[in-house]
C-alpha cells in the first residue's frame, strides 16, 4: 500500500485513541443498555446488593463516570446506605458543576467532539441533561431527610428549584442553537424518527418536575415556612394540575395565609373546598414506583446532499424511546377507616422522552458531520489503498455507528403521592400491592410531619418511615 495510506490509518489511529483515553472499547461497540441490564434485573427483585456488585465501573476520567457516579449513589439509596449514597451524589454534582461552569470542559468537549467524527456519541462526556440533574439534588434531600439534616434537604431543593429556573430560561436557545445547525428539516426529521409521543403525553418539556416542587413544599410547610410552600406547592400544580392532593394543600395553605382572593380562585377552578385539619399531623406516603425505560437504537435512513448537489441517503443509528404509555399503577393504602388512592405527581419516563426529543436535532447535526467525516475517511482509503482499504473502512464504519443510548437507568418510573392527618399516637397502614397487604407502623407525636417512603420495584415493596 502507498505511504498516504498509512498515513491515514495512523491519523485515524491517533485520533481513535485519543478518544479511548477515556473510554473502553465496550463502551465505544457496545450499548449502555445492555451493560446495565443485570444490575437493572437485580433491582426488579429488590436484590439490591447484587444489583450494586452487577454495576459498571469507570475510572475517572471516563467519559461516564459522572453517570456512574450517579447509578453508585441511587443504588446506595435504594439500598439504605445513605452516607455513601450522599457522598456519591456529591462527587457527581461536583463533576456537573465542572460540565455546566468550567471553560476548560468546553475543550476537553472539544477534543472529544473531533474524536467522534470518526466513532460515535459514545466518545463525549455524558452531560447530564436538566430533568436528571433536577433528580440528583431531589434525592440527595432525601438522603439528609434520612439522615435527620434538614436544613441539608432544604438546601438541596432549593438547588433542584433553581436548576428548572435556570433551564428554563435557557432551554428555547439552546434548542434553537441545535436546529440551526442540522439543515435537515425537522417535521422530516420527526417523520422518519419512531415517534415518542404516547410515552410524552401532556408533558410541556423535558425538565420542570412537579415532585420536586412538591417536596419543596411539604419540607418548607413541615419547618414552619408556610410562605415558600405555598410559593412551591403552585410551581407544582402549575405542572401537574390533576393530583388532588395537591389541589388540597393549595386551598389549605390559601385559606390559612388569608389569600382570600386565591382561595376563591382555587376553590373554583378545584371545584373544591379546603379541608380542616386541626391538631392534626400531616402524613405523606411518597411513592417511588418501578424502573425508568431504557432507550434503544434506532436505525433511520438521513438524505444528505452530496458536495456535487446531489442526494444520497445514509443509514445512522440514534437513541430512542420505545413508545409505550406509561400507566403509573396506583396502589390502595388503607389507614383506620380511610382509604387513600395514591396519584402521580411526575412521570419521570415522560421527562426522558420529552429531553430527547427535544435534543433529537443537535443530535442529528452531529451525525451528519460524522457521516460526512467517516464517507471521506472511506473515500480516501479505497483511494490510497484500494479494495482491501474500501473494506477495512468501510467495516469500522458499519462497527462504529452505534447510538448514544446512555441514561441515568436506576431512576424511578414515577413518583406518586398520597397525604392524610391522623391525631398524635400510634398507627398502623396497610398498602396493597398484587393483593398482598403490606402493615406500617409508626408514630405521629406533636406537631412532626411524617413522610412514609415507599419503593415498589417489580412485585416487591419496601417502606421507611421518616420524623420531621
Amino acid at each position: 500500500m502507498r505511504l498516504v495510506f498509512h498515513a491515514s490509518i495512523i491519523t485515524c489511529a491517533l485520533v481513535f485513541l485519543s478518544a479511548c483515553s477515556s473510554i473502553t472499547s465496550g463502551q465505544l461497540f457496545s450499548n449502555y443498555t445492555e451493560q446495565l441490564t443485570p444490575a437493572r434485573n437485580a433491582l426488579q427483585s429488590a436484590n439490591m446488593q447484587q444489583a450494586a456488585s452487577l454495576l459498571p465501573t469507570h475510572s475517572a476520567n471516563n467519559v461516564s463516570n459522572t453517570l456512574g457516579q450517579l447509578e453508585n449513589a441511587r443504588v446506595s439509596q435504594l439500598s439504605e446506605n445513605y452516607t455513601d449514597s450522599k457522598v456519591a451524589f456529591e462527587n457527581a454534582l461536583h463533576q456537573i458543576d465542572k460540565q455546566n461552569f468550567a471553560a476548560k470542559i468546553e475543550i476537553s468537549e472539544g477534543l472529544q467532539t473531533t474524536a467522534s467524527f470518526l466513532t460515535n456519541d459514545n466518545v463525549r462526556d455524558y452531560r447530564v441533561p436538566y430533568f436528571e440533574q433536577t433528580m440528583v439534588h431531589t434525592l440527595q434531600s432525601l438522603n439528609y431527610v434520612a439522615l435527620k439534616n434538614i436544613e441539608g434537604a432544604l438546601v438541596e431543593v432549593r438547588r433542584a428549584n433553581l436548576v428548572q429556573q435556570q433551564a428554563l430560561k435557557k432551554n428555547q436557545n439552546e434548542l434553537e442553537k441545535a436546529a440551526a445547525k442540522t439543515s435537515l428539516d425537522l417535521n422530516d426529521l420527526y417523520s422518519r424518527y419512531p415517534t415518542m409521543d404516547d410515552m410524552i403525553g401532556s408533558v410541556k418539556n423535558g425538565f420542570q418536575n412537579a415532585f420536586t416542587f412538591y417536596l419543596s413544599g411539604f419540607l418548607y410547610e413541615a419547618t414552619g415556612e408556610y410562605n415558600a410552600a405555598y410559593i412551591d406547592y403552585k410551581r407544582a400544580i402549575d405542572i401537574y394540575p390533576e393530583n388532588t392532593y395537591l389541589q388540597q394543600d393549595i386551598l389549605r395553605l390559601a385559606k390559612y395565609l388569608g389569600f382570600d382572593d386565591e382561595y376563591n380562585y382555587f376553590k373554583a377552578r378545584f371545584n373544591a373546598e379546603a379541608l380542616t385539619k386541626n391538631n392534626q399531623v400531616p402524613v405523606l406516603v411518597l411513592i417511588e414506583q418501578g424502573l425508568i425505560p431504557e432507550k434503544k437504537e434506532a436505525r433511520i435512513d438521513l438524505p444528505i446532499f452530496t458536495s456535487r448537489d446531489d442526494i444520497r441517503f445514509y443509514s445512522v443509528a440514534l437513541p430512542s424511546y420505545a413508545n409505550n404509555h406509561e400507566y403509573a399503577a396506583p396502589l390502595s393504602i388503607n389507614i383506620g377507616e380511610q382509604t387513600l388512592q395514591s396519584e402521580t405527581i411526575v412521570k419521570l419516563s415522560a421527562l426522558a422522552a420529552k429531553d430527547l426529543k427535544e435534543r433529537m436535532p443537535g443530535i442529528v447535526a452531529r451525525q451528519i458531520t460524522r457521516l460526512i467525516a467517516k464517507e471521506q475517511f472511506r473515500k480516501s482509503a479505497a483511494r490510497n489503498g484500494g479494495d482491501v482499504g474500501n473494506i477495512i473502512a468501510t467495516l469500522y464504519n458499519l462497527a462504529s455507528e452505534r447510538a448514544d443510548t446512555r441514561s441515568w437507568l436506576t431512576l424511578a418510573n414515577n413518583y406518586q403521592i398520597a397525604k392524610t392527618y391522623l391525631t398524635s399516637g400510634e398507627h398502623t397502614l396497610s398498602i396493597n400491592l398484587n393483593g398482598i397487604t403490606h402493615p406500617v407502623s409508626f408514630s405521629t407525636d406533636g406537631n412532626k410531619s411524617v413522610l412514609i417512603k415507599v419503593v415498589n420495584l417489580g412485585s416487591t415493596l419496601n417502606t421507611t418511615v421518616y420524623t420531621i
